[in-house]
């Protein structure tokens, strides 16, 4: 049971941290760099929670260096608090291409990080999908479902403390909440954990 619950798991977080990760703390860069600097002459004022800039209907794509699409970022609207640093996305779409060629695709109603992209908050519908495709073999692909998914880059931690699904194929893990760290590769399925595990067929 736990040792495929760990390669359930190992497959399908290979490349989900660095992935999503790398988006935002991308996205992030690319909006604070792109945002007019404010009037720095004038005397300092205190900081209040209030928008300093807002984007709209953006989408944000990143290339190799040989032209091909790496992934893009897609939101409907981005707001920008400087008391907290922190920059507010709605309706976000992620789509990603691994080292290997497999597509990760995930959604949200609201996304929440901070400017440097160390840490980001997934809020509302969250749903991830990654392929599980090889030159080699052809997996049915994983997907995560939750209301809540946190990402730390610094700690190479996921976590949630709300329910939360994740497939492949005929396999089905919950719990009501979760924990995974990288090192080690340790998954914890917390409160009411279940299992449905298919009959592994023979080729």
């Amino acid at each position: 049971m736990k040792a495929s619950l760990r390669t359930l798991w190992d497959r399908f977080s290979l490349y989900l941290p660095v992935v999503l990760m790398g988006l935002f703390a991308m996205s992030t860069w690319w909006l604070v760099r792109s945002t007019p600097k404010l009037d720095e002459t004038g005397s300092p004022r205190p900081v209040r929670h209030e928008i300093d800039y807002t984007l709209r209907q953006f989408s944000i794509k990143t290339f190799d260096t040989e032209g091909h699409f790496k992934s893009e970022l897609i939101g409907a609207e981005a707001k920008h608090y400087p008391d907290t640093d922190t920059l507010e996305i709605t309706q976000v779409k992620v789509h990603a291409i691994g080292l290997a060629g497999e597509h990760t695709r995930a959604t949200s109603l609201q996304a929440v990080t901070s400017a440097n992209g160390t840490e980001v908050q997934l809020q509302g519908q969250v749903h991830v999908v990654r392929d599980a495709k090889s030159s080699a073999t052809t997996r049915a692909p994983m997907e995560y479902r939750s209301e809540f998914l946190k990402i730390n880059s610094q700690t190479n931690l996921l976590e949630t403390p709300q329910p939360v699904v994740i497939n492949q194929g005929g396999n089905r893990f919950s719990g009501n909440a979760m924990t995974y760290r990288d090192e080690g590769g340790l998954l914890e399925l917390r409160g009411q954990v279940h299992a449905t595990l298919m009959p592994h067929t023979a080729p």
